[in-house]
């Protein structure tokens, strides 16, 4: 199972295209910026879960949800999801997560 934290280092892993100043980078608002504006599949997935967001907004989410996040457990097996806890995410941390997962393909369980 992986934790928020690794579902997020496990997309960053899949996405391709990076360029290599933007995979180096340590911050994942801006890796996540980019592929916002870059990948059309993670994009139509975050407008499935939010009406109106920038490429800002969502890098925004991607720090807090990252920052947020435990480091303890992890796990690159994505055959069982992520799971997360309601109380330790805000509704549009969740959003932002359910639409990570829904481009990697992974679930998502909200307990």
């Amino acid at each position: 199972m992986l934790s928020a934290r690794g579902v997020i280092e496990h997309f960053e892993r899949k996405v391709n295209n990076l360029p290599p100043h933007i995979r180096s980078d340590r911050s994942h608002a801006n890796r996540f910026e980019y592929i916002y504006t870059k990948n059309g599949t993670f994009r139509n997935e975050i407008h499935k879960e939010f009406s109106n967001i920038s490429a800002r907004g969502v890098s925004e989410l991607a720090e807090e949800v990252f920052n947020n996040s435990s480091a303890d457990i992890h796990s690159w097996n994505r055959q069982n999801g992520v799971c997360i806890l309601r109380k330790d995410y805000t509704k549009n941390q969740r959003k932002f997560l359910s639409a990570v997962c829904a481009s990697i393909p992974c679930t998502m369980t909200v307990e």
